[in-house]
């Protein structure tokens, strides 16, 4: 129900940045979205950037939300497609290992197997709360002082 969403919740949740709301950052983080489902038909394979593109719909989802990307002509008219007009299409319709490497860092999980049929694709993403780390970063040392958790002369808080 788009009903209860007003254009300043939309440019909010595209744009938590911009936003003067105090809370909007979070809210994309957290998964706290309006939206309960994004449906992305025919349109993935003109997606300059997937990474970017489901974040966005990452940002606009409840926690539990779904984001369909289908295509009703299939792979193989896509594969097809890119061969004749290569500057219009970005790249196929992802395989299930290739979606499962795009969303390994972004909040999703798959809700259901790949449909990727001869004049069917069909593929369902669940917005999960949380997200793999690009970075983590790992720190080592003797522990100066306290209870061997921390301590204040190596900078890591316990």
């Amino acid at each position: 129900d788009f009903s209860a969403l007003t254009p300043q919740d939309v440019h909010h949740v595209l744009n938590p940045d911009d936003s003067e709301e105090a809370g909007a950052s979070e809210m994309a983080a957290s998964g706290n979205g309006k939206v309960d489902l994004v449906v992305m038909n025919a349109v993935y394979s003109l997606m300059l950037d997937e990474c970017d593109s489901l974040e966005a719909a990452a940002r606009m989802l409840r926690r539990g939300g779904r984001v369909v990307v289908s295509h009703p002509l299939g792979r193989s008219f896509v594969g097809d497609l890119k061969q004749k007009v290569p500057d219009l299409i970005e790249h196929n319709l992802p395989t299930a290992e290739h979606l499962d490497k795009v969303i390994k860092y972004l909040p999703f999980k798959r809700a259901a197997e790949v449909v990727d049929e001869e004049e069917l694709y069909i593929a369902v993403l669940e917005r999960t709360p949380e997200r793999l780390l690009e970075n983590v970063l790992c720190m080592r040392g003797t522990v100066a002082a306290g209870w061997g958790r921390g301590g204040k002369k190596l900078g890591v808080p316990t």
